[in-house]
């Protein structure tokens, strides 16, 4: 059949769910499959980034409200860090990083400077995030997005970028974007 998998989880589910999505793109790696974590702490190191960022068939989508604390914790000193892309909501819109730390070499941004400092409890609970969601759906234009930020969006210097995409093994960066249906600028 032509399904694909979608796992979804808040705070310590999406945690868990990220791990279940690692572990059935590892299974089943001839199926697409996407997690979508809301609130999500930092689940690995260096190699586990690099791993999780490296499937054809998996996609990490990971939604963070405003300040929430839990999705910076625990610190990025004790070498946890996030894989996978993330939905920074805030209280003038959405804004999407390409996997977290950005991709010079493609012209995109990673979340900026300041931004594992969030420390506001009370955004991580599940309601906060649902009174997000409903402000998306009530207004789309100004609570969706649709591409990562760049260097030319923000007020950073273009950096030199390559003419031709980075390699990533078989495939190249973009290849990778098609394959999981992310879209960019």
């Amino acid at each position: 059949p032509d399904w694909k998998i979608v796992i979804t989880g808040h705070s310590l589910g999406a945690a868990v769910g990220q791990l279940m999505a690692v572990a059935l793109a590892v299974e089943m790696p001839n199926k697409d499959i996407y997690a979508f974590g809301h609130g999500c702490p930092r689940v690995g190191n260096d190699d586990w980034i690099a791993w999780v960022n490296g499937f054809d068939n998996l996609a990490v989508w990971r939604h963070v409200n405003n300040n929430d604390i839990v999705p910076r914790i625990p610190p990025e000193a004790f070498n946890f860090h996030h894989p996978g892309h993330t939905v920074q909501f805030s209280d003038d819109g959405t804004k999407a990083y390409y996997f977290h730390t950005g991709d010079e070499s493609q012209g995109y941004v990673g979340v900026p400077d300041g931004w594992g400092r969030g420390k506001n409890v009370n955004e991580h609970f599940g309601t906060s995030y649902m009174e997000y969601m409903d402000k998306a759906l009530n207004d789309p234009e100004t609570w969706y997005f649709d591409s990562f930020e760049t260097f030319a969006s923000t007020e950073f210097d273009l950096p030199e970028i390559p003419s031709e995409p980075r390699s990533t093994g078989d495939s190249d960066v973009a290849e990778v974007a098609q394959k999981r249906a992310l879209r960019s600028a």
